[in-house]
């Protein structure tokens, strides 16, 4: 039986990355499965399933909770599993365990090994920030059947193999994997044939997940929105583009941003870029980008890029529980410079 290869893939980034690492080992391309959740869908050739146990975070990640489905979501899992992989032994290339669906399936008696695989700011953070904003109560009785992993740790052992395409990447594993240059150039050169458009010299505001993820209110948000634009204005620009974070899944809220973005009078013109557009791959293809966002990935890796980036989040700062729980951990890795609040 052949040994499977099963990636979690919840970003561009991660996509990128996961092609050009199988560019690198064209002997495992035959047996790459990807798993990815309905907000986000590669695109790509590889044989890939939608894995709805990931779109339930918030049923099944909480510990302590609906502790009768999670019984009965741990043998869905991994007969899910099963029905792809067969009776082969697989490798799970996973982005973190914060999930505890994707723990799940690390317990697995087939799976022989795990690594770690590039998606976003949790990979570039040091681990003592990204446990601010998690639970720290052992769960010892539910991980011992397989799904209860502890939140204490996203990364459980430090000695797994950590994939990335910058040596920053995963700054507490002692084993890390870089992806070549050229690997990455090739994947880059791809999507620059697909998306034949040019993005120097612009303006790109992202319309962060906030308000979705319970950060912040949403009369708070719209103010750092309009902040951002007056900013943006008052630097001399009159164009700019807005894209949505991929973590947005609210319909209503987006439509709402959407109609207040493109009906309200901002004396400038704002173009909404496709879902589909990558803006970590705008970042990394493009010149003399300005970026506007509140704490996402998408600024840290304008930033990682050598783009213009400044947050909004200073308008967000008097939410105690914004500053405390969110922006204070993040930030104490990357040091985003903050937009003025009088813009």
């Amino acid at each position: 039986m052949a040994t499977k290869h099963l990636f979690v893939v919840l970003s561009n980034i991660t996509q990128l990355v996961v092609e050009a690492y199988l560019n690198e080992h064209p002997d495992f391309m035959q047996d790459a499965i990807i798993l990815y959740p309905k907000r986000f869908k590669p695109t790509t050739n590889y044989k890939s399933h939608y894995f709805p146990y990931i779109d339930e975070l918030f049923q099944y990640n909480l510990p302590g909770r609906n502790f009768i489905k999670k019984q009965q979501q741990f043998g869905e899992i991994h007969n899910f599993v099963s029905d792809i992989i067969k009776n082969n032994a697989f490798v799970f290339y996973v982005p973190h365990f914060y999930i505890n669906t994707l723990r799940t399936v690390s317990l697995m008696k087939q799976c022989v090994d795990f690594k770690y695989i590039e998606e976003g700011t949790l990979s570039y953070m040091q681990e003592k920030n990204i446990l601010v904003a998690m639970p720290n109560k052992k769960l010892d009785f539910l991980q011992s059947k397989g799904m209860g992993f502890s939140v204490w740790s996203a990364y459980p052992d430090f000695n797994k193999e950590g994939i990335c395409i910058n040596e920053k990447c995963f700054p507490f594993l002692n084993n890390k994997t870089i992806i070549k240059k050229e690997s990455i150039e090739k994947g880059l050169n791809l999507w620059k044939q697909e998306n034949n458009q040019t993005f120097d010299n612009s303006a790109i505001l992202v319309v962060d997940s906030c308000v979705e993820n319970r950060m912040c209110k949403l009369d708070e948000y719209i103010l750092a929105l309009t902040g951002s634009i007056a900013f943006l204005k008052k630097k001399g620009i009159q164009n700019i583009y807005f894209k949505f974070h991929p973590d947005q899944h609210l319909f209503p809220l987006i439509e709402f941003y959407r109609a207040f973005l493109t009906t309200e009078n901002f004396d400038v013109y704002l173009e909404e870029l496709p879902p589909n557009t990558s803006l970590e791959f705008v970042f990394m293809t493009s010149k003399n980008l300005t970026v506007v966002h509140t704490i996402s990935s998408l600024g840290f890796y304008a930033k990682l890029n050598s783009q213009t980036v400044f947050s909004n989040a200073g308008v967000l700062l008097k939410n105690v529980e914004f500053k405390n729980k969110y922006f204070d951990a993040v930030n104490a890795d990357f040091n985003f410079d903050m937009m003025p609040i009088n813009a």
